[in-house]
């Protein structure tokens, strides 16, 4: 099924089916990635914990296009934190 180009009729028709379908809690704490927040300290201190990316998002009043990236990278996010979706 890899490179299948699905028609927009066929799109349309996967998503109603899929948006009928209520998450358990288990489910939606399985998809959610948390993401832990280091200070720049040595060594790094745990500065939050967060339960989502998109909760990450909220309090740095960012997106969620940078924070991933900032997750998925070793690079230092506002100069200050350490973004990382495992614990160090």
């Amino acid at each position: 099924m890899y490179g299948k180009i699905h028609k927009e009729e066929s799109k349309t028709i996967m998503s109603d089916i899929k948006k009928g379908i209520p998450l358990s809690e288990t489910h939606k704490a399985n998809i959610s990635k948390k993401v832990y927040v280091y200070s720049n300290d040595n060594p790094p201190v745990l500065a939050f914990e967060f339960n989502s990316q998109t909760e990450t998002v909220a309090y740095f009043n960012s997106n969620n296009a940078t924070i991933s990236r900032y997750v998925n990278s070793e690079k230092l996010y506002q100069n200050k934190w350490i973004l990382s979706s495992k614990p160090l």
